[in-house]
């Protein structure tokens, strides 16, 4: 099924011996996920195609995974027909690596920035509103594409002006504080993340003189 997670997928793929995998996903926080659904193909030796906008809209990210990347529905049935995909290749090394590192960290990381959103007395649900933010933070990493992370906490930001909820400024303050003391070697990536987000958040502000 299109909603399947990555461990209802490994009986599949080793009892029924899929001749592809389609993989989509729409949401860049959830390519972390999608990640985990690469690996088990590779495992396996299943080939595997993926789509959605979360990869068109970087194509870069599909190389990352090291796997094949349809652009649309009549690309990817092309593909199909003609079985121009390919099992998910070497490519895919340095985002393991990343992952690896930083899956054990996870847990300690989600707690800090639970704690500190809790603070921030907002309306709606700040433990749901961090978690999608460490998902995002998950999708960076294993990425390398700290774009994925500014585009979560400018979205958490517009949630915060139109219904008050925790704001995208003060989970970055907390998920900066949280990398430098739980998981140091991604806290450049983190820091560039923040730091375009707020760039981003300053030149969507009104100038003076502005009508």
């Amino acid at each position: 099924p299109s909603t399947a997670s990555a461990g209802q997928l490994i009986p599949v793929v080793h009892d029924e011996g899929p001749e592809v995998i389609a993989l989509s996903c729409a949401m860049p926080a959830n390519l972390a996920r999608a990640y985990s659904v690469v690996s088990i193909a590779r495992e396996a030796r299943v080939p595997i195609i993926v789509g959605g906008r979360a990869f068109t809209q970087a194509p870069g990210r599909a190389e990352v995974f090291g796997v094949a990347l349809a652009g649309s529905i009549g690309e990817l049935l092309e593909r199909l027909a003609g079985m121009e995909v390919w099992i998910p290749r070497a490519g895919a090394d340095d985002a393991a690596r990343r992952i690896g590192i930083f899956e054990p960290r996870l847990p300690e990381i989600c707690d800090r920035i639970v704690d500190a959103v809790r603070t921030a007395h907002a309306t709606g649900d700040p433990i749901a509103d961090a978690l999608w933010v460490v998902r995002a933070l998950s999708s960076t990493v294993v990425c390398a594409d700290p774009s994925i992370l500014a585009d979560q906490l400018a979205w958490q930001q517009r949630r915060h002006e139109v219904a008050g909820a925790v704001s995208g400024d003060h989970i970055g303050n907390a998920m900066a504080v949280a990398i430098r003391e739980s998981a140091p070697s991604e806290r450049d990536m983190v820091e560039a993340a923040v730091a375009a987000f707020r760039s981003g958040a300053e030149t969507a502000q009104p100038q003076s003189g502005d009508t």
